[in-house]
């Protein structure tokens, strides 16, 4: 990955969420690159945290707009917690920063014992119900990319990034501290995070706006990414004209 130092456009960097690549930003950083300078860093392959909160460090030596997609968008709150000023912008989606309760990680420990043995899958076949609204279990264009991206991740990935995002504590008072231009988008149908849990941590934050798309699941931008995309872009665009 190139590291950038000198741009006329900003730079945007985008973060998947878990077992995705840069196809579930795909849209919105190809119709966005008319204003910004779009940077997807793979997730995949970090063993930790500390990894992934590298790898997005090293994307890009400016400060930089800053897009994270559920275990993305974890990642994200943890680098603009830890570096502030290398941060302009925060888009948060599919998300909340609520963190795990114990119940949780404990479902989360034995879903991962599950996949070591063979005995679940993660979003492909029914389970990937979970992800999407009920309104889009019949496109089959989007039931075959989540489950390809899911596919080409394996099971070693999920194993990876769900050990090591696993410790999500509670950051309602540590992100009411962020001072940049932060933008929370929540879909109108996801089961993975609540409307209550994405408008709670929006409303931490001082000034962020928070914005609902109707009939979108978990799996925001891929099920709606044109209403995303024009969210994205006047959003952008107001944060680039700022003084």
């Amino acid at each position: 990955m190139d590291i950038q130092d000198h741009v006329e456009k900003p730079v945007m960097v985008f973060l998947p969420g878990k077992l995705c690549d840069q196809r579930v930003w795909q849209q919105q950083m190809t119709q966005l690159s008319d204003i910004i300078q779009p940077i997807c860093v793979d997730l995949r392959y970090c063993e930790t945290l500390d990894d992934m909160l590298s790898a997005v460090g090293h994307s890009c030596k400016v400060p930089f707009l800053l897009a994270g997609f559920s275990l993305g968008g974890y990642v994200a709150q943890e680098f603009i917690l830890k570096y502030p000023e290398r941060v302009r912008g925060l888009v948060l989606a599919g998300f909340s920063a609520k963190g795990f309760t114990e119940e949780e990680k404990q479902t989360y420990i034995k879903l991962m014992k599950a996949v070591r043995e063979g005995k679940a899958t993660v979003m492909t076949g029914n389970a990937l119900r979970q992800y999407i609204s009920p309104k889009h279990y019949g496109d089959i264009d989007l039931v075959n990319l989540i489950e390809d991206m899911a596919n080409t991740a394996g099971d070693a990935v999920f194993l990876r990034q769900q050990q090591a995002t696993l410790n999500r504590v509670k950051r309602f008072e540590d992100i009411a501290k962020i001072s940049c231009p932060v933008l929370i988008i929540a879909g109108s149908d996801d089961k993975l995070v609540t409307l209550a849990d994405s408008k709670s941590t929006a409303s931490a934050i001082p000034n962020a706006e928070f914005q609902v798309i109707q009939e979108s699941g978990h799996m925001t931008p891929l099920e709606q990414p044109d209403k995303l995309t024009k969210i994205l872009r006047e959003w952008i665009v107001r944060v680039i004209n700022m003084p």
